[in-house]
């Protein structure tokens, strides 16, 4: 079975970003991502497929999984299959996902007074970073992940694939910085900021509902946010070493902060 010009045009044009917002649709490609789609009860579209699938271990839960989930599966050949993806190594399998609608509102929505807290992203732009933080984000337990202007599209393939699932665990919203300043005002959101120098987040403890603001690789944090802040926290490090990766400081962070609701 060949997949139609029509089909073939629409995945290659959701490789672009405007393109994905437009449609309110985003790619899933490998086992793992796809698996999590599934479990989580995605809204799929359809699935490609190519022979490279059934050299994996996975192959034959996966395919009985598609042939239970409603939506159509096609299966091309590899050279085909290679002009859909931008996966050095692709895995054979990709799906066509809706993204979820979520709103600033829905995130405090069931559990504003025992929820663990929810993390900012201010401009992130590598894909990993923010696949790392969506990654975090889901291991314990945040309320969601709020990505901002200048931000790196969290539908964009790399960071669905590098997220290993994470992106179908928690609530992902977009939004402006003005929307997401107005709505920690309006809330009974703490609102923090992670930076070099802050207080030591392993001898602080906040309430729940936070949100931790963490910024840029290069610039950091938009002075909005420091002046809205109720509180900046940091990791300590050694002198001789100018700050940490964005991703890893924010998993710091998110521990710690969330220690105290595991005790």
């Amino acid at each position: 079975m060949s997949l139609s010009k029509t089909r073939s045009r629409f995945l290659q044009r959701l490789q672009n970003r405007k393109h994905r917002e437009r449609k309110e649709c985003f790619v899933v490609e490998g086992v793992r991502a796809a698996s999590a789609a599934l479990e989580a009860g995605a809204d799929i579209h359809f699935a490609v497929t190519s022979p490279r699938l059934e050299t994996l271990d996975q192959n034959n839960r996966l395919m009985t999984r598609f042939a239970d989930g409603g939506f159509e599966t096609t299966s091309v050949d590899e050279k085909d299959f290679a002009t859909l993806t931008n996966t050095v190594t692709p895995q054979g399998v990709l799906l066509v996902c809706t993204k979820p609608a979520m709103t600033l509102d829905s995130l405090l929505a069931d559990n504003e007074e025992t929820g663990s807290g929810i993390l900012i992203a201010d401009a992130i732009q590598d894909p990993a970073n923010l696949a790392s933080m969506i990654r975090t984000s889901a291991a314990f337990g945040l309320d969601g992940l709020v990505v901002l202007e200048g931000t790196v599209d969290p539908w964009n393939a790399k960071v669905v694939r590098g997220s290993a699932g994470g992106c179908f665990r928690i609530k992902i919203v977009s939004t402006t910085t003005k929307e997401c300043l107005d709505w920690a005002q309006n809330s009974s959101v703490i609102l923090l900021t992670a930076e070099v120098g802050g207080r030591d987040i392993a001898a602080s403890r906040f309430p729940v509902p936070w949100a931790l603001v963490v910024g840029n690789e290069g610039a950091g944090i938009r002075p909005e946010f420091r002046d809205a802040a109720h509180a900046s926290v940091g990791v300590p490090i050694c002198y001789e070493a100018e700050s940490l990766n964005v991703g890893v400081a924010a998993a710091i962070l998110c521990y710690e902060m969330t220690r105290w609701n595991r005790q």
